[in-house]
Protein backbone atom coordinates (compact mmCIF):
# COMPACT_ATOMS: atom_id res chain seq x y z
CA UNK A 1 0.00 0.00 0.00
CA UNK A 2 1.03 3.39 -0.87
CA UNK A 3 2.35 5.95 2.14
CA UNK A 4 1.50 9.20 2.34
CA UNK A 5 3.34 11.40 4.40
CA UNK A 6 2.38 14.91 5.35
CA UNK A 7 5.17 17.45 6.19
CA UNK A 8 4.86 20.77 7.54
CA UNK A 9 7.09 23.45 9.25
CA UNK A 10 11.00 22.29 9.72
CA UNK A 11 13.52 24.93 11.60
CA UNK A 12 16.53 25.13 13.39
CA UNK A 13 17.06 26.84 16.77
CA UNK A 14 20.40 27.69 15.88
CA UNK A 15 21.54 29.80 13.48
CA UNK A 16 25.90 29.46 12.15
CA UNK A 17 28.08 31.86 10.68
CA UNK A 18 29.80 30.48 7.91
CA UNK A 19 33.67 31.02 6.10
CA UNK A 20 33.76 30.24 2.91
CA UNK A 21 36.57 29.85 0.46
CA UNK A 22 37.48 29.23 -3.49
CA UNK A 23 40.01 27.04 -5.42
CA UNK A 24 41.72 27.02 -9.02
CA UNK A 25 41.07 29.94 -11.81
CA UNK A 26 40.98 29.39 -15.84
CA UNK A 27 41.52 32.13 -17.99
CA UNK A 28 42.89 32.87 -21.11
CA UNK A 29 41.45 35.83 -22.74
CA UNK A 30 41.05 38.98 -20.06
CA UNK A 31 39.29 42.21 -21.23
CA UNK A 32 38.83 45.30 -18.87
CA UNK A 33 35.55 46.12 -17.22
CA UNK A 34 33.77 49.40 -18.31
CA UNK A 35 34.28 52.03 -15.91
CA UNK A 36 30.68 53.01 -15.71
CA UNK A 37 28.89 53.58 -12.20
CA UNK A 38 26.71 49.97 -11.58
CA UNK A 39 23.68 50.16 -12.34
CA UNK A 40 20.21 49.23 -10.44
CA UNK A 41 17.23 47.08 -11.81
CA UNK A 42 14.17 45.72 -9.76
CA UNK A 43 14.61 42.07 -9.05
CA UNK A 44 11.45 41.12 -11.39
CA UNK A 45 12.86 38.09 -12.71
CA UNK A 46 12.71 36.18 -8.96
CA UNK A 47 10.18 33.44 -9.58
CA UNK A 48 8.43 31.94 -6.32
CA UNK A 49 11.10 28.94 -6.72
CA UNK A 50 13.52 31.37 -7.04
CA UNK A 51 12.44 33.52 -3.74
CA UNK A 52 12.09 30.06 -2.11
CA UNK A 53 15.93 29.29 -2.59
CA UNK A 54 16.85 32.58 -2.21
CA UNK A 55 15.03 32.53 1.42
CA UNK A 56 13.58 35.80 0.55
CA UNK A 57 10.66 37.04 1.68
CA UNK A 58 7.45 36.31 -0.87
CA UNK A 59 6.41 40.42 -0.81
CA UNK A 60 9.82 41.48 -0.35
CA UNK A 61 11.31 44.53 -3.39
CA UNK A 62 14.45 43.13 -3.95
CA UNK A 63 17.07 45.01 -6.42
CA UNK A 64 19.95 43.80 -8.43
CA UNK A 65 23.11 45.52 -8.57
CA UNK A 66 25.42 45.44 -11.89
CA UNK A 67 28.88 45.08 -10.97
CA UNK A 68 30.25 44.51 -14.12
CA UNK A 69 29.88 44.68 -17.93
CA UNK A 70 32.00 43.25 -20.63
CA UNK A 71 31.92 45.75 -23.50
CA UNK A 72 33.79 43.17 -25.91
CA UNK A 73 30.93 40.60 -25.92
CA UNK A 74 30.17 41.05 -29.25
CA UNK A 75 33.67 41.11 -30.64
CA UNK A 76 34.08 37.47 -27.97
CA UNK A 77 31.32 35.92 -29.28
CA UNK A 78 32.71 35.62 -32.82
CA UNK A 79 35.25 33.44 -31.64
CA UNK A 80 32.94 30.25 -31.26
CA UNK A 81 29.34 30.11 -31.05
CA UNK A 82 29.73 27.25 -28.39
CA UNK A 83 31.47 30.02 -26.24
CA UNK A 84 29.27 31.10 -23.68
CA UNK A 85 30.56 35.24 -23.27
CA UNK A 86 29.63 36.69 -20.32
CA UNK A 87 27.54 39.81 -21.05
CA UNK A 88 26.73 41.25 -17.45
CA UNK A 89 27.49 40.61 -13.52
CA UNK A 90 24.73 41.08 -11.08
CA UNK A 91 24.41 41.04 -7.21
CA UNK A 92 21.67 41.03 -5.07
CA UNK A 93 22.21 40.17 -1.30
CA UNK A 94 18.79 38.40 0.64
CA UNK A 95 20.80 37.69 4.48
CA UNK A 96 24.11 38.40 6.43
CA UNK A 97 25.10 35.31 4.60
CA UNK A 98 22.95 34.16 1.79
CA UNK A 99 24.16 36.07 -1.72
CA UNK A 100 23.16 35.86 -5.07
CA UNK A 101 24.96 36.52 -8.83
CA UNK A 102 23.32 36.59 -12.06
CA UNK A 103 25.88 36.29 -14.79
CA UNK A 104 24.15 36.72 -18.14
CA UNK A 105 25.38 35.84 -21.52
CA UNK A 106 25.31 37.14 -25.08
CA UNK A 107 23.40 34.59 -26.24
CA UNK A 108 20.99 31.82 -24.71
CA UNK A 109 23.45 29.59 -22.42
CA UNK A 110 24.96 26.39 -24.09
CA UNK A 111 25.29 23.07 -22.13
CA UNK A 112 27.79 20.51 -22.69
CA UNK A 113 31.57 20.93 -23.05
CA UNK A 114 31.94 24.27 -21.30
CA UNK A 115 32.94 25.19 -17.86
CA UNK A 116 32.29 28.41 -15.49
CA UNK A 117 33.86 30.06 -12.78
CA UNK A 118 32.84 32.91 -10.55
CA UNK A 119 35.59 33.72 -7.86
CA UNK A 120 35.24 36.21 -4.60
CA UNK A 121 37.51 37.75 -2.32
CA UNK A 122 34.84 38.41 -0.06
CA UNK A 123 36.53 39.17 3.55
CA UNK A 124 38.81 42.53 2.39
CA UNK A 125 41.98 40.47 3.66
CA UNK A 126 44.32 39.35 1.27
CA UNK A 127 46.43 36.90 4.21
CA UNK A 128 43.14 34.78 4.47
CA UNK A 129 41.41 32.28 2.55
CA UNK A 130 43.29 30.36 -0.37
CA UNK A 131 47.36 30.78 0.27
CA UNK A 132 48.79 30.95 -3.00
CA UNK A 133 51.46 33.29 -4.46
CA UNK A 134 49.45 35.33 -7.24
CA UNK A 135 45.80 36.42 -8.54
CA UNK A 136 43.83 34.08 -6.50
CA UNK A 137 45.56 34.89 -2.83
CA UNK A 138 43.23 35.64 -0.63
CA UNK A 139 40.29 33.99 -2.71
CA UNK A 140 37.36 33.04 -0.11
CA UNK A 141 34.38 30.85 -2.81
CA UNK A 142 35.02 29.62 -5.75
CA UNK A 143 31.51 28.92 -7.50
CA UNK A 144 31.64 26.15 -10.65
CA UNK A 145 29.43 25.21 -13.38
CA UNK A 146 30.70 22.30 -15.37
CA UNK A 147 28.23 21.78 -18.61
CA UNK A 148 25.48 23.98 -17.59
CA UNK A 149 24.42 21.10 -15.28
CA UNK A 150 23.69 21.76 -11.79
CA UNK A 151 23.48 18.33 -11.04
CA UNK A 152 26.65 17.26 -12.34
CA UNK A 153 29.27 15.56 -9.77
CA UNK A 154 31.20 18.60 -10.21
CA UNK A 155 29.11 21.39 -9.82
CA UNK A 156 29.65 23.29 -6.92
CA UNK A 157 31.01 25.61 -4.16
CA UNK A 158 34.53 25.73 -3.25
CA UNK A 159 35.68 27.52 -0.07
CA UNK A 160 38.78 28.41 2.04
CA UNK A 161 38.57 29.22 5.53
CA UNK A 162 40.96 31.79 7.19
CA UNK A 163 43.42 29.09 7.83
CA UNK A 164 43.47 28.31 4.47
CA UNK A 165 41.43 24.88 4.41
CA UNK A 166 39.56 24.16 1.45
CA UNK A 167 36.01 22.88 2.42
CA UNK A 168 32.73 22.14 -0.21
CA UNK A 169 29.57 23.90 0.25
CA UNK A 170 25.74 24.01 -0.87
CA UNK A 171 25.75 25.83 -3.59
CA UNK A 172 21.91 26.54 -5.83
CA UNK A 173 22.50 26.86 -9.47
CA UNK A 174 20.12 27.81 -11.75
CA UNK A 175 20.15 27.92 -15.62
CA UNK A 176 17.56 30.44 -17.17
CA UNK A 177 17.42 31.47 -21.07
CA UNK A 178 20.59 33.85 -21.08
CA UNK A 179 21.25 33.92 -17.39
CA UNK A 180 22.89 31.66 -14.64
CA UNK A 181 21.61 32.44 -10.90
CA UNK A 182 24.23 31.25 -8.25
CA UNK A 183 22.59 31.17 -5.06
CA UNK A 184 24.54 30.09 -1.78
CA UNK A 185 25.32 31.10 2.09
CA UNK A 186 28.30 33.12 1.94
CA UNK A 187 29.79 36.31 4.15
CA UNK A 188 30.71 39.34 2.16
CA UNK A 189 32.32 42.64 3.85
CA UNK A 190 29.88 44.91 4.96
CA UNK A 191 30.88 48.67 4.83
CA UNK A 192 28.87 52.23 5.49
CA UNK A 193 25.71 49.79 4.31
CA UNK A 194 27.51 48.63 1.73
CA UNK A 195 28.68 44.74 0.25
CA UNK A 196 32.32 45.68 -0.74
CA UNK A 197 34.17 42.25 -2.27
CA UNK A 198 36.49 41.91 -5.41
CA UNK A 199 35.65 39.32 -7.66
CA UNK A 200 36.48 37.25 -11.35
CA UNK A 201 35.18 35.77 -13.57
CA UNK A 202 35.98 33.00 -16.66
CA UNK A 203 33.86 30.95 -19.57
CA UNK A 204 35.34 28.42 -21.69
CA UNK A 205 34.76 25.20 -23.68
CA UNK A 206 36.75 22.52 -23.94
CA UNK A 207 37.25 19.01 -25.19
CA UNK A 208 38.50 15.49 -23.95
CA UNK A 209 41.03 12.80 -25.87
CA UNK A 210 39.21 10.39 -23.88
CA UNK A 211 36.85 10.13 -20.88
CA UNK A 212 39.91 10.00 -18.39
CA UNK A 213 41.74 12.38 -20.05
CA UNK A 214 42.40 16.23 -18.95
CA UNK A 215 40.19 19.30 -20.08
CA UNK A 216 42.19 21.17 -23.33
CA UNK A 217 40.15 24.69 -23.38
CA UNK A 218 39.58 25.75 -26.50
CA UNK A 219 37.86 28.94 -26.57
CA UNK A 220 37.89 31.17 -22.93
CA UNK A 221 36.83 34.77 -22.12
CA UNK A 222 37.55 36.18 -18.99
CA UNK A 223 36.68 39.04 -16.04
CA UNK A 224 40.20 40.17 -14.32
CA UNK A 225 39.45 40.39 -10.61
CA UNK A 226 37.54 43.25 -10.18
CA UNK A 227 36.90 45.84 -7.01
CA UNK A 228 33.32 46.66 -6.37
CA UNK A 229 30.96 47.79 -4.26
CA UNK A 230 26.82 46.72 -4.12
CA UNK A 231 23.60 46.91 -2.00
CA UNK A 232 24.15 45.94 1.83
CA UNK A 233 22.09 42.85 3.24
CA UNK A 234 18.42 43.77 4.07
CA UNK A 235 17.58 44.63 7.75
CA UNK A 236 15.01 41.77 7.41
CA UNK A 237 16.57 38.78 6.29
CA UNK A 238 15.05 35.35 6.74
CA UNK A 239 18.14 33.38 8.96
CA UNK A 240 17.05 29.75 8.55
CA UNK A 241 19.38 27.41 7.91
CA UNK A 242 17.63 25.58 5.69
CA UNK A 243 16.30 26.11 2.07
CA UNK A 244 12.76 26.25 2.07
CA UNK A 245 12.40 24.94 5.48
CA UNK A 246 8.14 25.76 4.88
CA UNK A 247 8.64 22.98 2.38
CA UNK A 248 6.84 24.68 -0.38
CA UNK A 249 5.79 23.56 -3.62
CA UNK A 250 6.40 25.16 -6.66
CA UNK A 251 6.39 23.69 -10.30
CA UNK A 252 6.10 20.27 -8.74
CA UNK A 253 8.79 19.99 -6.90
CA UNK A 254 10.06 21.24 -3.37
CA UNK A 255 13.19 24.02 -3.60
CA UNK A 256 16.01 22.82 -1.64
CA UNK A 257 14.92 19.28 -1.12
CA UNK A 258 15.72 16.18 -2.81
CA UNK A 259 13.81 13.56 -3.22
CA UNK A 260 16.15 9.50 -3.12
CA UNK A 261 15.43 7.88 -6.29
CA UNK A 262 12.95 10.55 -7.60
CA UNK A 263 14.33 9.16 -11.36
CA UNK A 264 12.23 5.60 -10.77
CA UNK A 265 9.96 6.63 -7.99
CA UNK A 266 6.12 6.89 -8.24
CA UNK A 267 5.92 9.59 -5.28
CA UNK A 268 4.16 12.76 -6.37
CA UNK A 269 4.15 15.99 -4.48
CA UNK A 270 1.07 17.94 -3.70
CA UNK A 271 -0.10 20.40 -1.36
CA UNK A 272 -2.83 20.59 1.53
CA UNK A 273 -4.45 23.79 1.04
CA UNK A 274 -6.59 23.04 4.38
CA UNK A 275 -3.34 22.30 6.38
CA UNK A 276 -1.17 24.27 4.30
CA UNK A 277 1.26 21.23 4.28
CA UNK A 278 2.97 19.22 1.73
CA UNK A 279 1.45 15.55 1.29
CA UNK A 280 3.58 13.13 -0.11
CA UNK A 281 2.07 10.17 -2.22
CA UNK A 282 3.87 6.79 -2.73
CA UNK A 283 6.56 7.53 -0.32
CA UNK A 284 7.94 3.88 0.01
CA UNK A 285 10.50 2.27 2.33
CA UNK A 286 14.18 3.55 2.26
CA UNK A 287 13.06 6.68 0.26
CA UNK A 288 13.63 10.30 1.60
CA UNK A 289 13.17 13.60 1.19
CA UNK A 290 16.48 15.25 2.36
CA UNK A 291 19.32 18.14 2.26
CA UNK A 292 22.73 19.03 2.73
CA UNK A 293 23.58 21.38 5.10
CA UNK A 294 27.26 23.27 6.43
CA UNK A 295 27.01 23.26 10.49
CA UNK A 296 29.40 24.56 12.98
CA UNK A 297 30.49 22.50 15.96
CA UNK A 298 27.57 22.52 18.38
CA UNK A 299 24.23 21.35 19.61
CA UNK A 300 21.04 21.32 17.07
CA UNK A 301 17.53 20.92 17.31
CA UNK A 302 15.95 20.03 14.15
CA UNK A 303 11.69 20.12 14.53
CA UNK A 304 9.06 18.97 12.28
CA UNK A 305 5.36 19.28 12.28
CA UNK A 306 4.29 16.23 10.75
CA UNK A 307 1.33 13.38 10.67
CA UNK A 308 1.62 10.31 8.78
CA UNK A 309 -0.05 6.98 8.34
CA UNK A 310 3.17 4.89 8.41
CA UNK A 311 5.27 3.08 10.84
CA UNK A 312 8.43 3.74 9.11
CA UNK A 313 8.26 7.12 9.11
CA UNK A 314 11.03 8.71 11.26
CA UNK A 315 13.56 12.66 11.32
CA UNK A 316 17.11 12.27 10.60
CA UNK A 317 20.20 14.17 11.26
CA UNK A 318 23.20 12.94 10.35
CA UNK A 319 23.27 9.20 12.57
CA UNK A 320 20.58 10.76 14.98
CA UNK A 321 17.09 9.49 14.27
CA UNK A 322 13.43 10.30 15.76
CA UNK A 323 11.10 7.41 15.35
CA UNK A 324 7.23 9.21 14.38
CA UNK A 325 4.31 7.64 15.22
CA UNK A 326 1.08 7.10 13.19
CA UNK A 327 -1.01 9.76 14.51
CA UNK A 328 -4.65 11.61 12.44
CA UNK A 329 -3.33 15.03 14.01
CA UNK A 330 -0.68 16.93 13.10
CA UNK A 331 1.97 17.11 15.97
CA UNK A 332 5.94 18.87 16.32
CA UNK A 333 8.53 16.12 16.75
CA UNK A 334 11.97 17.71 18.10
CA UNK A 335 15.53 15.82 17.55
CA UNK A 336 18.20 17.03 19.38
CA UNK A 337 21.92 16.25 17.55
CA UNK A 338 25.20 17.26 18.27
CA UNK A 339 27.72 18.16 15.06
CA UNK A 340 31.54 17.14 16.48
CA UNK A 341 34.61 18.59 14.79
CA UNK A 342 36.69 16.56 11.77
CA UNK A 343 40.43 16.72 11.99
CA UNK A 344 40.78 18.56 8.44
CA UNK A 345 37.67 20.86 8.77
CA UNK A 346 35.82 23.81 11.52
CA UNK A 347 32.31 22.84 9.73
CA UNK A 348 30.49 19.77 9.13
CA UNK A 349 28.40 18.35 6.52
CA UNK A 350 24.86 17.32 8.08
CA UNK A 351 22.22 15.11 6.38
CA UNK A 352 18.68 15.98 7.56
Amino acid sequence: MKDKRRIGLISFLQVASFILLVAFFWGVLNYSLSAEVPTTSKADDLTPELRILLNAFPAEEYVWTRIGTNPKATEQQKLSEDLNVIQDIWHVPFANTRHAFRIDFYQQFKKGNNVLHLYLKADGDENTGRKTEGTHKGVDYMFTLIDGDPNHSSTRLDVYDSAGKSLRNNVTIIVKDKSVYLVAEISILQKNSKSVFEYSATSYTYTKETPTSSLKTTHSNSIPYTKCTSMGVPEKTNKSLLINSGMKLTNGNVPGWQLSGKTDSRSVYRTDTVENALLIDGLFPHQNVSQTVILEPGHYLLRAHIKTNSFATGLYASTYRMHIGVSDNYKWVELPFNVTVGKDTSKKKTFL
